[in-house]
């Protein structure tokens, strides 16, 4: 893992987004790459994801939230889809001139464009962008899954609880923790991932739609207008910024300046704390703020616990450092032409 780490990022390389300067951008101006196979995929817990994160039905079927927008989204930008009598393929494309704008919705940037049909100038198909950061906007998406801390935090040994010390003396529940975490070289690799990355999504784009209408006349009548997801294209993106969602302070670890490093034990109970939030039969239960206090960090000279708006702070002060996106360098093509039509059909209308 260390050699993954260490070939991958000295070759990082800070790139800015061919944007319209004149237009207002409240997002990064910034983008950095890195290698979906060679660098994502060699993580235990990407391995282990891959068939959650690859699902068919469960991202682009009937009940999926791909369903709701990809609805919304036809009824915005296809206003005579109901003309529609038999079977059509489209193909999905993107309006670059609307992107160097700036501009963020779906209807704004995304057009369907029939297979055989001649696109105008400043539309590209999706199945020709050349990498994911082309797509300079992390809401410009039908679906996506996010590997959040919630889903980090199993696979690096760990659970919520185990911010409290409960009974436990500060040395066992030390011990323990650090055992927890030691029990599996897998823990140790998935870290080094929440590290460097923190948490990020993978969003998926169509690049090839079907929309057919299937007539059936038994005893009665009934027709129903379908759109089948044919061919997905999905990456990676993070927003790399140390701005923080919501009234908490996101923790970015515990340094020990005396030994110049990482200090494990104590910055996994920093994320612990700001972790400890449950839902108990429908009852949403916070417990940041006492877990904040009640979590034993353990005092020492140099030792330095920080927060998203350290780092703020710093940028303000210095004028050092910048915002920028983490997109992966690659797209991940999914093709499911060769699937039942029901696995990806969604009902548009009746």
């Amino acid at each position: 893992m260390q050699s993954i780490v260490k070939e991958v990022l000295p070759r990082i390389t800070l790139q800015e987004f061919n944007i319209d300067k004149k237009q207002p951008r409240h997002k990064a101006r910034f983008y950095v790459e890195l290698d979906w196979d060679k660098f994502y995929m060699q993580f235990p817990i990407m391995q282990e994801l891959k068939s959650e994160f690859m699902n068919l039905k469960e991202h682009f079927g009937r009940e999926s939230e791909f369903h709701e927008q990809f609805t919304t989204f036809l009824n915005d930008t296809m206003p005579d889809i109901e003309n529609i009598e038999t079977s059509q393929e489209y193909i999905m494309t993107l309006n670059t001139q609307a992107m160097r704008e700036n501009k963020t919705k779906n209807k704004e940037v995304f057009k369907l464009y029939k297979k055989e049909e001649a696109l105008a100038e400043s539309y590209k198909a999706i199945q020709d962008l050349q990498k994911p950061a082309e797509i300079i906007d992390n809401s410009l998406y039908f679906q996506r899954f996010d590997i959040d801390n919630n889903v980090f935090l199993p696979h690096l040994g760990l659970g919520k609880l185990d911010v409290f010390p409960l009974s436990k003396s500060p040395i066992q529940h030390k011990n323990e923790i650090l055992h927890k975490f030691h029990s599996n070289p897998k823990y140790k690799q998935n870290f080094a991932l929440y590290s460097i990355s923190g948490a990020f999504n993978i969003l998926y784009i169509p690049s090839h739609i079907q929309i057919a209408r299937i007539t059936r006349t038994y005893d009665y009548h009934f027709s129903f207008l379908y759109a089948v997801c044919k061919k997905v294209r999905a990456f990676i993106i993070d927003t790399v910024n140390f701005n923080n969602d919501d009234d908490s302070d996101q923790p970015i670890g515990v340094w020990d300046y005396e030994n110049v490093g990482f200090d494990l034990y104590n910055s996994i109970q920093q994320y612990l704390g700001d972790e400890a939030k449950f839902n108990i039969k429908g009852v949403n239960i916070d417990l940041r703020k006492p877990a904040r206090m009640a979590f034993s960090i353990e005092t020492k000279e140099n030792r330095h616990i920080l927060y998203n708006s350290h780092f703020k702070k710093s940028q303000a002060h210095f004028n050092l450092g910048c915002d920028f996106f983490l997109y992966s360098s690659a797209f991940l093509d999914m093709d499911f032409s060769d699937t039942q039509m029901q696995d990806t059909a969604i009902i548009m209308k009746k």
